[in-house]
């Protein structure tokens, strides 16, 4: 009979040895889900906000035959909404896993900002129109 003090037999089968979990070697660098979407987001915002207000302005003032203003207008506030929903599902999706989207934040505020703008510039062109028009 062996006893529990007895040094162990070099040649017989050890029991394993469990401990506490180690480390992994490697730790992999997390990826926000929600990067690529943001900066599509900020796009959209981008150009509902610059490009297609730039050339509702220049179809206001300059009179550009073949560009309507309502008609511009009225894409540009499509485009901001694009933007302003893929923003919201991309802060969604970081947000999920813990991450801070700024790209996704800046095209929630820039389509935001854009569709406002955008309402009150088509209530003054219709205003206008009706003054035109001997309406008003």
């Amino acid at each position: 009979m062996s006893s529990l003090h007895e040094a162990p037999n070099p040649g017989a089968p050890t029991a394993p040895q469990y401990g506490a979990p180690r480390a992994p070697q490697c730790q992999e660098k997390s990826v926000d889900p929600g990067k690529t979407l943001g900066i599509v987001a900020l796009v959209f915002s981008f150009i509902a906000a610059i490009v297609v207000m730039t050339l509702s302005i220049v179809a206001i003032f300059v009179q550009v035959p073949g560009i309507d203003a309502i008609v511009t207008l009225a894409f540009s506030f499509n485009a901001a909404g694009v933007g302003l929903v893929l923003g919201i599902v991309a802060g969604q999706r970081s947000r999920a896993v813990s991450f801070t989207n700024n790209s996704a934040t800046a095209a929630i505020t820039l389509s935001a900002i854009s569709m406002v703008l955008q309402v009150v510039g088509i209530i003054l062109i219709l205003i206008s129109a009706a003054r035109r028009a001997g309406l008003v």
